[in-house]
């Protein structure tokens, strides 16, 4: 791939369009009403409506409660 193709396979998302940085570096940037996911410019637009948990779920992008921490293991052990 030659170092200007960068924006060519990158997929800035709806609202977003690739700006070729230097050598094979991008950054996706974002329409009015859109923002960068994670906040980070290297990743696609997203409406920024879309917040973890609520509208982005359809995305697969909301919040997975962790499963809770195993009970600690007590018992009496003889020697």
């Amino acid at each position: 791939m030659s170092m200007h193709a960068a924006c060519l396979v990158v997929n800035c998302g709806q609202g977003g369009q690739c700006e070729k940085g230097a050598g094979v570096s991008y950054q996706c940037r974002c329409q009015p009403g859109f923002k960068n996911m994670l906040d980070d410019t290297s990743m696609p637009c997203i409406g920024s409506s879309c917040t973890f948990g609520a509208d982005c779920a359809k995305l697969g992008l909301g919040n997975t409660p962790a499963a809770p921490a195993p009970a600690p293991v007590i018992g009496n052990y003889l020697y």
